[in-house]
């Protein structure tokens, strides 16, 4: 075995997810909205509704550990809920959180409903593109309650600048993280912590020949790692331009390692991606796998960047062992990015962990090269 790059920084841009609403989720919309007797609040109803099952969505891809928690969905009897305002309003973990469902963003001003019940006072107001006619949702920006400055306020409602918002979804579930690690004793954290006192917990193996065949296992799903597309290894620089994709911005990587470090990329490379939090630092791991066919090996590189809106910790630690030692241990200091790769024969198995400064770590599953027959 043997480990091939040092630990130099790269550069990749991240975008936002989007939701795409099922027939069944427009359907419960379409049903619950008839609970309410107002005819002119159930096209209002229906599109909030439509937006929190589109968050409800977003954060089971994105953080299933996060629990929502809402009212008007819970609620057995439905129409006794009367209040549009209670439709918009949801929880998750400690956090109250006021869905603002609008259109295609086009006007500088949203409207906030006046709320002035004290134990319904949003922690954080989410402004949520709902666009009804294509069945798509997208969590668009955030807005803390005590930074919302009204433009103008009536009775019943206050306008807000659009330009208020925060539009990194990213950084909205940092928080919610965040609020949830000062609820959660550190043992119910879904990571695999470890510190150097206590070896870590490695329950399975993350099977790497179903992703060369472009499919996932138990494991992968269970753990949201992403698998992407087959990549471009044109060698041809990609633009950089908004609303990338998390392909795109990998590619981009690919390429610079192509041109600048020399680094050789097979047709056969797979690739995914997944989300990881430890503490408050979120973090975005890639990891690219190909087989050496000529020398019965496989290869395994992974990029560890920081999600959009943050920063990673000047001392963490990217570290690969394989089961007697540690291949490579790539630190970071000024730099953004780590990556390392590492080669090994089809038995051999690499444990990938990722530390903070502090000594917090976690460990993922080995990867490795299963034989299902």
């Amino acid at each position: 075995m043997m480990s091939m790059i040092d630990d130099e920084p790269l550069t990749y841009f991240l975008s936002t997810d989007s939701i795409t609403l099922t027939s069944a989720q427009i359907d419960r919309a379409l049903l619950l909205s008839q609970n309410i007797t107002a005819p002119n609040d159930q096209w209002s109803c229906y599109i909030q509704t439509l937006a929190l099952l589109g968050i409800q969505t977003w954060l089971q891809n994105r953080s299933p550990e996060l629990l929502l928690q809402s009212e008007w969905l819970s609620a057995s009897d439905p129409s006794t809920i009367l209040s549009l305002h209670t439709i918009a309003q949801l929880q998750v973990g400690e956090t109250r959180l006021h869905l603002l469902p609008i259109g295609y963003v086009n006007d500088p001003l949203v409207s906030v409903p006046l709320i002035t019940q004290q134990d319904r006072l949003p922690d954080i107001y989410v402004l949520v593109e709902v666009l009804e006619e294509i069945a798509e949702v997208r969590v668009r920006a955030y807005l803390p309650y005590a930074e919302a400055v009204p433009v103008q306020a009536s009775e019943t409602e206050q306008l807000l600048a659009v330009q208020q918002f925060v539009e990194q979804p990213d950084e909205l579930l940092l928080h919610l993280h965040c609020a949830e690690a000062r609820q959660t004793p550190e043992a119910a954290l879904p990571v695999i912590e470890t510190n150097q006192d206590t070896p870590p917990v490695i329950p399975n193996l993350i099977n790497v020949r179903r992703w060369w065949q472009k499919q996932v296992d138990r494991l992968t799903e269970e753990l949201s790692w992403v698998l992407l597309p087959p990549l471009n290894l044109s060698g041809a620089l990609l633009p950089l331009n908004l609303g990338r994709s998390p392909l795109e911005d990998l590619e981009d990587v690919v390429q610079t390692l192509q041109r600048d470090r020399g680094v050789e990329f097979p047709a056969a490379t797979s690739a995914a991606y997944r989300d990881l939090q430890l503490e408050c630092v979120a973090f975005r791991l890639y990891a690219l796998t190909w087989p050496l066919l000529e020398t019965n090996e496989w290869s395994l590189l992974l990029i560890l960047g920081a999600q959009p809106g943050t920063q990673l910790p000047a001392g963490m630690t990217l570290r690969v062992e394989d089961e007697t030692q540690v291949l490579i241990e790539a630190h970071l200091n000024h730099e953004p990015y780590l990556y390392a790769q590492v080669i090994g024969d089809r038995h051999e198995q690499f444990r990938v962990s990722i530390e903070l400064p502090n000594g917090a770590a976690l460990t993922l599953p080995p990867f490795a090269i299963v034989n299902e027959s």
